[in-house]
């Protein structure tokens, strides 16, 4: 058996609940992946830092 493995990186504003990510996590996960959703803390420190 091979390990699978998904990660979902969401983006500024797009989160992994957001349509896009939020099937395509479900579709690996029906697909035997293992899925690793990536969350960022303190977006107002991310927002604007080139």
């Amino acid at each position: 058996m091979q390990n699978k493995l998904a990660v979902i990186f969401p983006g500024i504003g797009y989160t992994k609940d957001k349509p896009l990510l939020y099937y395509a996590g479900k579709l690996a996960k029906a697909a035997g992946y293992n899925v690793i959703s990536v969350e960022y803390h303190d977006i107002q420190k991310i927002q604007g830092d080139p």
